[in-house]
């Protein structure tokens, strides 16, 4: 991607850009199962922001990798390997003033890259259904809806419904 460039990161680093990841949410996904396929539907909600907290700061066992776009950091990615074969995707990214310039993309050809490098079946990653415009990312990327989880988020965040997005090295 022109002007994109992805480097190594830290977690200082990443602090330090206070990249602002929060988003208006106007639409929700509403997953369902059928003869053996998921699927899902979009529905109109009442506007509300969304901002996902400190959790942009954990620690992970992976690599975090920073994207900047014309020097200016503009996303991260932290990549990890998980237990079944897969990279996992344990975090991605973008500054809301940076969006639709091709970061999130840039960052997902980076994983698959880290992915294939090592020799893992593909890449995975959790998003929840308020994130309409990351999972329409992910679908457009080659993800495809693997499952969901109605009550990972009860506790913190009711109504919220876990959506697991698998990207295969072999498709």
């Amino acid at each position: 991607m022109p002007g994109i460039t992805i480097h190594r990161g830290s977690l200082p680093e990443l602090i330090e850009a206070r990249l602002d990841a929060s988003f208006t949410v106007t639409q929700e996904l509403r997953p369902y199962f059928i003869e053996g396929r998921f699927g899902y539907d979009v529905v109109a909600v009442e506007p509300y922001r969304k901002s996902y907290g400190d959790d942009d700061d954990e620690e992970n066992d992976g690599e975090l990798f920073i994207a900047r776009l014309e020097g200016r950091p503009a996303g991260a990615i932290a990549l990890s390997e998980a237990w079944n074969g897969y990279a996992r995707i344990d975090n991605i990214l973008v500054d809301t003033n940076l969006r639709r310039a091709g970061v999130a993309t840039a960052l997902l050809h980076h994983a698959v890259d880290w992915c294939k490098g090592r020799g893992l079946a593909g890449l995975m990653l959790e998003t929840q259904n308020n994130n309409v415009a990351a999972c329409k990312l992910y679908e457009r990327f080659g993800f495809r809806l693997g499952g969901f989880d109605t009550h990972l988020y009860g506790a913190v965040a009711p109504g919220e419904i876990a959506l697991f997005w698998y990207w295969h090295a072999a498709a």
